[in-house]
Parts: C-alpha cells; structure tokens; sequence
C-alpha cells in the first residue's frame, strides 16, 4: 500500500470517528433542547389557560360544558391535550374525551404531576396516559379563584417531540455526511499533494538502486521530502563519482592488460574465472571470453589447475612450473600468486605465464 493511501485512510477514519462522535453528541443535544423547548411551551400555555379561565370565573361561574368546549377549542389550537381538574381530583373536563368519556375517567387526584401541583403549584411527569394509552409529557398548575377548576393541565404527546428530534437529527445527519464528502476530498487533495514528492522520491532512488542514474528528481525543498531529495541526489552524485573512479580504473587495467604479453589468468574462490586476456587464451585456444566460467571447464592442463588450487587453498604462491606444448612447440613457466582480502583471506588467485620458448631454444643451442 502507498503511503498515499495509508494516509488518506487515516485521515479518512479520524474524520469518520470525529463526525460520528460528534453527531451522536449533538443529536443527543439537540433532542434535549427539542424537548426542553416543547416543555417550555406548554408551560406557557398552561399559564394562558390560566389567565383566561381568571378573567372568566370573574365575571360568572364556569359550568362544566363551558370548561369542556374550552379545553377542546385549546386543545385543537394548541396541538395539546388539555384537561381541568377539581379539587379532590375529579376531571370537569378534557380535549381528548367526550361527555361520556368524561364521566368513565378516573379520579386524577393521584397522578404524580396532579399531586405535586397541589403541593407546590408546578408539577410535571412523563408517563403512559391510563385513559388513552398514549405517552405525554405532562405539566399542570394549580389555580386560584377559578371554581370549580383547581388544576390545569396540558399534555404533549412524546412521539410529536420525537417526531420533530428525528427531523432535525436527520438534517443534521444529512449535512455532516456531505461535510464528511467534502473534507474527504479535500484531505485526498492534501495527502495527495504531501505524497507526491515522497513518491517521486522513492521512484528516483529506486530507480537509482536499479542501475538508472539520470532519472529527474523532485525540487528541493526545505520539508522532510526536499531534504530527501536532496540526499537522494547527493548519494547519485557520490554513485556517479564512484562509477566513473571504477571506470577510469578499469580502462586503466584494460589498457595494462592489453599491453602484457604474458598470459594472466584470475580465478575466484569459488574456481570462476574472473578474468583471461588474450594471450592467454590464445595459449589454449579459448574463442569467447570466459569470465564466470569454471577453470576446469576452460583450461584443460592439469598443472595450471593444481597451481591455483593451491593458492587458493593455502593463500601462498605454488612452486614455478614449466608446461609445454608439443603441439605447438612452446614452453611456458606458470607462476601464482594469491589476492587477499581486507580480513587477510584468499579472495582469488592470479596466475601468470610467462612464455620461454625462446629461452629454451637459446639454452638448447648452448648445450650443442
């Protein structure tokens, strides 16, 4: 996975976990305020009830259908269910019941929100309504000078709080949805821009390991990534130098071992050859360089072989040795030598012969 997408997932996975944490915490607020507010409602309207049934029993006395057509012209204005309780806790009337409702409903002197107001004035609950099955939210006041009405009290359904908590949360929901699209977006843009140097940088040395030096760098800059390309082409720069040191060097010994006329031969531990200039396989009739090519399977002469065998087993120079050729009638002395490591250990070992064919000759002549 590229760095440019593990950021983006957790960049991706952050905003998701915010968003719904903090969803979750508004919604949670926002449904209590819904529902403070609702609260807050019918305790004004339960007030205004009140004012009106003062002004009303100040000038006659209230009769039992006038208090039933007004908690149902309330009740439907108002969306509440409105119900006017005597003292000792009979109903006189209710929004949500008829006349022979009226008379089936029980004495609500017990209720928790009736007998608080009693108590206190203010009394308020949430419960399952025993009349109409339904739950509501509850407020009731006590009033005074208003016979035979003693408590007021209205009665919001909770599923039309709930109801209007689930509107106002899915919008909010809706909306942080798209605001999480967008921030997504923007943060793929981020990364994508934070990355793409990084990436570019990781292509160049990549590219670098495998052998391609002129591939283009990004710009330099002063962040984390320019400071990486900076290094990344300081390190080209020394692999350059170090390539052209090793192939000025190697030209050099190109050019030394063109100029030898003896046959040199370098063979590794491993008894590859390394390396055979042309003498020397013109000394036995090798036709394509045989550089990684095991000794034995080049040069058929067991003298050779046993000469660097024993270099590279001992790490010393084996004895000097004459091998002639009746073939061609030429005579060569093989010499070795071993080539060691910085550790002081046999790394190959190089082999020289050095043609006296001529000194042979010459020395035959004298003994004649």
């Amino acid at each position: 996975m590229k760095i440019r997408h593990k950021l983006l997932l957790a960049f991706v996975i952050t905003a998701l976990i915010t968003s719904i944490l903090v969803t979750a915490g508004a919604g949670r607020l926002l449904g209590t305020a819904v529902e403070e507010r609702y609260v807050e409602r019918i305790q004004a309207e339960s007030l205004l009830m009140r004012a009106w049934l003062e002004e009303k029993a100040g000038a006659q006395r209230l009769s039992t259908p006038t208090l039933q057509e007004f908690a149902v012209t309330a009740g439907g204005r108002l969306g509440d269910r409105v119900t006017l309780i005597r003292e000792d806790g009979l109903v006189l009337a209710d929004s949500a019941q008829d006349a022979a409702g009226l008379i089936a409903m029980d004495n609500h002197a017990g209720r928790p929100e009736i007998a608080m107001a009693m108590r206190q004035g203010n009394g308020e609950s949430r419960r399952t309504s025993d009349t109409t099955r339904t739950e509501y939210y509850y407020r009731a006041i006590r009033v005074d000078g208003t016979d035979p009405v003693r408590i007021i009290r209205v009665a919001l359904p909770t599923d039309q709080v709930r109801r209007i908590q689930s509107r106002y949360v899915s919008v909010m929901a809706v909306t942080t949805a798209v605001v999480l699209l967008a921030i997504c977006a923007l943060g793929y843009l981020f990364v994508r821009r934070l990355s793409k140097p990084v990436e570019e940088v990781t292509r160049a040395a990549e590219l670098t390991a495998a052998g391609d030096l002129d591939s283009p760098l990004p710009p330099v800059g002063d962040d984390e990534a320019g400071r990486l390309a900076g290094a990344v082409g300081a390190m080209r720069a020394g692999l350059l130098e170090k390539v052209d040191e090793i192939q000025a060097e190697h030209r050099l010994m190109l050019s030394m071992m063109s100029g030898i006329r003896e046959g040199l031969l370098l063979v590794d531990a491993d008894h590859r050859i390394l390396m055979a200039n042309q003498p020397l396989r013109d000394i036995f009739d090798v036709g394509a360089d045989p550089r990684g090519d095991l000794l034995a399977e080049v040069v058929r002469n067991p003298a050779l072989i046993r000469h660097v065998e024993a270099t590279l087993n001992h790490g010393t120079a084996a004895e000097d040795e004459i091998i002639r050729f009746p073939s061609t009638g030429r005579s060569f002395e093989i010499r070795t030598a071993a080539v060691l490591d910085e550790n002081g250990d046999t790394r190959a070992a190089l082999a020289l012969l050095f043609d006296i064919t001529r000194l042979e000759s010459l020395e035959g002549m004298r003994r004649e």
